[in-house]
């Protein structure tokens, strides 16, 4: 335990640290700040224990973790899709909730395309990995503010070790398909719709 919880608040560190254009928090984007953050239910956080996984991840084809709302998720979250683009992104980093409206628009217009779109929130839980709280609030006023109502998921162990280890700053996004294994190159910074329709045209 003492060991994950190193990991962890090291994972947490790299990303406060390691950012393309994301300033630090503010008044506005710290969580806990606005009256609909302090108004979002999120009584499931006082009684979460992070899933226990097995198996070595290849991708996101081998993970459980839980949403925002606290339900669990693992990799069956693509098997209806042929591709889906996983946007990692912080509550405290401008430029990813700049970029989330562009995501919406494109889980809107292309999942009966079948592309999907999942967000990896990655500054939402304690050190050992529980999930904070006033944090989760603020992850999901975001979702609702900037309409990126996908599915998003917070760092399970597996997650970590198979992604998020390798990524050096957000907002970073890439491609899996439908049984979570990823087939793109990370990518940096936000896109454009026109940028992501593109990318979309090479992968189905």
């Amino acid at each position: 335990m003492k060991n994950k919880s190193i990991i962890f608040l090291m994972l947490l560190m790299l990303s406060a640290a390691a950012l393309i254009g994301c300033s630090g928090q503010d008044a506005e984007n710290s969580p806990g700040t606005g009256d609909q953050a302090e108004n979002i239910d999120v009584r499931w956080v006082e009684d979460a224990v992070m899933p226990d996984e097995s198996g070595v991840p290849d991708g996101l084809d081998n993970f459980i973790t839980y949403d925002l709302y606290g339900n669990q998720v693992d990799q069956s979250l693509f098997s209806d899709y042929k591709i889906t683009i996983v946007d990692v992104w912080g509550t405290y980093c401008n430029p990813c909730i700049e970029s989330m409206p562009t995501l919406a628009l494109i889980y809107d217009q292309y999942a009966e395309k079948g592309v999907n779109v999942a967000g990896i929130v990655i500054d939402v839980q304690s050190a050992d990995g529980t999930p904070k709280a006033d944090f989760i609030a603020k992850a999901i006023e975001i979702k609702s503010q900037t309409g990126a109502n996908f599915t998003h998921i917070i760092v399970s162990d597996n997650v970590r070790r198979a992604v998020i280890k390798d990524i050096s700053a957000i907002p970073a996004s890439f491609i899996v398909d439908s049984q979570g294994k990823i087939i793109s190159d990370i990518a940096y910074g936000g896109h454009s719709q026109e940028e992501w329709e593109e990318l979309i045209d090479e992968y189905i």
